[in-house]
């Protein structure tokens, strides 16, 4: 399942660098469990950084409740 949870654009020059954070709050990898109660379960997250959509570089976090 792919979700887009967040995305903000960032212009950089040529040979410039910039450090970016995010937060992550429990509502980002929660699922809904069978009482339609929102739970966390151990899972993957791909984030996804790149100047465009054709030309990405990713990185998977692991979550383990």
């Amino acid at each position: 399942m792919l979700n887009l949870a967040g995305f903000d654009r960032i212009s950089l020059k040529p040979g410039q660098t910039k450090t970016v954070s995010f937060t992550a709050g429990p509502k980002q990898p929660a699922i809904w469990n069978r009482q339609m109660k929102p739970v966390i379960a151990p899972s993957s997250i791909d984030l996804f950084i790149g100047p465009d959509a054709r030309h990405l570089e990713n990185v998977t976090l692991e979550v383990d409740p």
